[in-house]
């Protein structure tokens, strides 16, 4: 009875998610698409230092290597993981404190090249995404398909904005 009550259970346990306003999410023009999850996740998170970071992209795209290194140079806290194994404990973490996750997923109608989104929510049956190629849309896969996909590389922002200051007006709300 377990066993086919369970998978009924997780489909209908609500899963972290991430709501990322229409107003910060980038789009792609010139195959920017790790440069565009970059400034809409620092524009949704409020890291300032990259909220117009795709004015000062270099030409040609990057890779996530290349952002985590420019991260690094501008002492910006993430999170990064390399292409290899699959870990998602990191992922889910920062989607529970809504932090969206920029992965990079092959795709299968060119061979060799990945694009990257953003992960929204990780679910056992579904994945929810941002794509920066159609920014006006929140996307969803089946998870074995992203799990296919995925290549493991993974980075999100471990900032979160510093909590608002209470003003003497707003108590008089």
């Amino acid at each position: 009875m377990l066993t086919v009550l369970l998978p009924l259970l997780l489909a209908q346990t609500p899963q972290p998610s991430v709501t990322i306003p229409a107003e910060f999410r980038a789009r792609n023009t010139a195959q920017d698409c790790v440069w565009c999850c970059l400034q809409t996740v620092a524009r949704h998170q409020g890291v300032t230092p990259l909220s117009d970071v795709l004015k000062n992209a270099p030409p040609g795209g990057a890779y996530f290597e290349d952002i985590h290194q420019r991260l690094r140079k501008l002492n910006i806290a993430h999170y990064y993981q390399s292409r290899g194994p699959q870990y998602t404990a990191e992922m889910s973490k920062a989607l529970g404190k809504e932090v969206g996750v920029i992965v990079s997923l092959n795709n299968p109608r060119r061979p060799g090249t990945s694009h990257a989104v953003i992960v929204a929510s990780l679910g056992p049956a579904q994945v929810r995404y941002y794509d920066p190629d159609h920014p006006a849309h929140l996307w969803a896969m089946p998870r074995a398909e992203f799990d296919q996909r995925w290549d493991g590389q993974a980075l999100f922002l471990d900032y979160l904005p510093p909590p608002r200051r209470l003003l003497v007006a707003d108590l008089k709300r």
